[in-house]
């Protein structure tokens, strides 16, 4: 495991996994360790700026369709790791999103909202 974690590629097989894998014990868990992997700053900037763009793209989208509570949460937490490393760049994408759906009529997007600012807030 930790040899494919330092290939390069393992960053966007594991988000892949972690955003369409058919069951979502291996979409959480997929979604950890790649939290795991690029909670290193060095990390995330060895992913090519195209991939890392299209990964957070994803990732946002990721959460909001998700329906599993636990892969939801497990993919807010690794849009923290991130959100860390890609301030205050990534503060108006994210800024958004959270504002959105804070006023969203759907009640899960409200909460979604609320969840993602407070994993941002710690």
């Amino acid at each position: 495991m930790n040899e494919a974690l330092k290939r390069p590629e393992t960053t966007n097989i594991l988000c892949a996994v972690a955003t369409s894998s058919k069951n979502p014990q291996v979409r959480q868990y997929a979604a950890v360790v790649l939290k795991k992997k690029l909670s290193k700053r060095k990390n995330w900037l060895e992913v090519p700026a195209d991939q890392r763009e299209s990964i957070k793209n994803g990732l946002l989208q990721a959460i909001v369709y998700e329906p599993e509570k636990s892969v939801r949460g497990a993919i807010t937490h690794l849009i923290g790791v991130i959100c860390r490393h890609e301030l205050p760049q990534w503060f108006n994408d994210i800024f958004k999103f959270i504002l959105e759906s804070a006023h969203s009529s759907d009640p899960n997007l409200n909460l979604l909202g609320a969840e993602t600012f407070s994993i941002l807030a710690e």
